[in-house]
């Protein structure tokens, strides 16, 4: 932070004209320091503008110069009163709105997100509750409780490929169960309860319930407990 002494000296009428030019270039050093960033092409077209915003887009240190700039200004000639006003603008330069390369970067990201969601299946309102709402199912209501012929399981909206059907065990909880996924299938996520592990869909965030863990129905001691309305059922005999 500048010193308001500096100011002081800048202002004072009988200060020599060397010492405000030292300070002057102090300055101007001080705040292209600070920014990183030399914008003269934009002085001219900027000063004004940013003058009018003054109080609510710069520091403390920039703001001092408008009152003194006021109070003093019987006091200041010409050069002091431009150099300051070039002083701002230079501050200002440090405040642009982001680049065109930026703007292209977040549109291309929004633009990836847009696309990937396009190609997801229209979900019904019960789906959308539990696979967008993270709602669960009622117990023992789901499809594929008691499924047992020989297939993947998938997501219902992106269609990624989560479960094998031998993985799949009758745990009498509910809903259906697994004891592994497709590695890199699921993704586990701390639930908001703070007791429970939440399952979703690795590819696009789907939920699909929840895994426990040293229940010992298996030998790989997990149990993943999947909405069935989160999946849907490719049997091995329709595959390709």
């Amino acid at each position: 932070m500048l010193d308001t002494s500096i100011f002081n000296l800048l202002l004072l009428h009988d200060a020599s004209k060397k010492m405000q030019t030292a300070i002057i270039v102090y300055l101007l050093i001080f705040l292209i320091m600070r920014t990183n960033v030399i914008c003269l092409g934009k002085v001219v077209s900027t000063v004004f503008r940013f003058m009018a915003n003054f109080i609510t887009n710069f520091n403390k240190t920039v703001r001092l110069l408008v009152p003194y700039m006021i109070v003093n200004a019987h006091k200041m000639n010409y050069r002091i009163i431009t150099s300051l006003l070039i002083a701002v603008s230079l501050q200002a330069c440090s405040q642009q709105t982001p680049t065109n390369s930026t703007n292209k970067t977040i549109t291309k990201m929004d633009s990836t997100k847009s696309n990937k969601a396009s190609h997801y299946r229209k979900l019904t309102p019960a789906e959308e509750r539990v696979i967008v709402d993270k709602g669960t199912e009622a117990p023992y209501t789901g499809e594929y409780e008691h499924t047992t012929a020989a297939g993947t399981y998938v997501c219902k909206r992106c269609g990624a490929p989560l479960y094998k059907s031998t993985n799949k065990f009758d745990a009498n909880c509910g809903w259906p169960a697994f004891d592994a996924e497709i590695p890199g299938a699921v993704k586990r996520i701390p639930d908001p309860d703070g007791s429970r592990t939440e399952i979703e869909c690795a590819n696009c965030g789907a939920h699909l319930g929840h895994v426990f863990t040293g229940e010992g129905f298996t030998k790989t001691n997990t149990r993943h407990c999947v909405n069935s309305i989160s999946m849907l059922f490719v049997p091995d005999s329709t595959k390709k």
